[in-house]
């Protein structure tokens, strides 16, 4: 018996894959996988095209070459056609860097030379200096660095500097014209609680109320916010509105735990609702006796 071997016939492919794709019974024997229904090279040239750099095999690689090229060369010509527009374009933009980074430096070097001349301040400030000359090396200080925080923080304590001194009305004046001047800053809620407390302090007590009342309803600030619940707890309790008092001291005392002001606050509502139960049981009407006898016997 002859056995005659006989070689598989190995098909061959065209080498241009637009031929391949316009050939859809050679595409699908060529480019499709056993198992997979997807579209792909054959494993042969797939293989070479790891193994070998074959430009036929690896046409996706040099597609996305070919068209990062193009845009490049795109883009090249645009620029050599436009090139007074990207220059001019171009020295705007770093003159307007060279603008900005200038200002920030300046903006940086007066804010550390306000915070100098304020520490200085701080430091040659003798304990027994007077207040209004004191209130004055402040206010200076906020004149001439406006807009910084150390002028700010200047502003601030010229005004409260006045208010220990007693010159309410003053302090009243200098808090006010911070506010107006910085509506929203840092210190705005200090200035704001500062108007409050100097109008308490000249016993306009009415008014007082209601501007501790916009610093709890305006401001975010957890100190100023307590101060001001606290303030109106002690009018309340001068006006004898004892439940009022009673609930801002407890609200101090809820939000400020741990704290000296918090425990003050939840003491003093303790001895309110004790008084407020005193009050309650003197007030129930006692059984009083007849001022005559109804008792006919002799």
């Amino acid at each position: 018996m002859r056995v005659e071997i006989i070689n598989p016939v190995v098909p061959t492919y065209p080498d241009n894959l637009d031929t391949i794709r316009q050939m859809p019974v050679l595409r699908d024997k060529a480019c499709r996988h056993p198992t997979s229904s997807k579209f792909s090279l054959p494993r042969r040239r797939f293989q070479a095209c790891v193994f070998e750099v074959n430009p036929r095999d690896c046409w996706f690689t040099m597609q996305a070459q070919d068209a990062a090229t193009a845009y490049f060369f795109k883009l090249w010509e645009w620029t050599e056609n436009n090139i007074r527009t990207v220059i001019i374009g171009a020295g705007v933009a770093a003159v307007v860097i060279a603008l900005v980074s200038y200002y920030l430096w300046q903006q940086n070097q007066t804010e550390i030379t306000a915070g100098q001349e304020l520490t200085q301040l701080f430091i040659s400030t003798p304990p027994d200096s007077d207040a209004s000359q004191l209130a004055d090396a402040y206010l200076k200080i906020a004149m001439d660095y406006p807009g910084t925080q150390s002028g700010k923080r200047a502003w601030v304590l010229a005004a409260t500097t006045l208010f220990e001194s007693g010159k309410y009305p003053e302090a009243q004046a200098q808090f006010q014209k911070y506010l107006d001047a910085n509506p929203v800053s840092a210190f705005s809620a200090t200035a704001a609680l500062g108007v409050a407390a100097s109008l308490e302090a000249q016993r306009k007590t009415q008014p007082a109320a209601d501007a501790y009342q916009r610093v709890i309803s305006s401001y975010s600030n957890p100190n100023a916010v307590a101060a001001a619940q606290f303030a109106l707890a002690k009018i309340n309790e001068q006006q004898g509105n004892l439940v009022q008092a009673e609930n801002f001291y407890q609200q101090v005392a809820r939000n400020n735990p741990n704290t000296a002001l918090g425990s003050e606050a939840a003491f003093l509502a303790f001895q309110l609702k004790s008084k407020a139960a005193a009050t309650q049981s003197t007030n129930t009407p006692a059984t009083r006796t007849a001022p005559f006898s109804l008792n006919t016997e002799p």
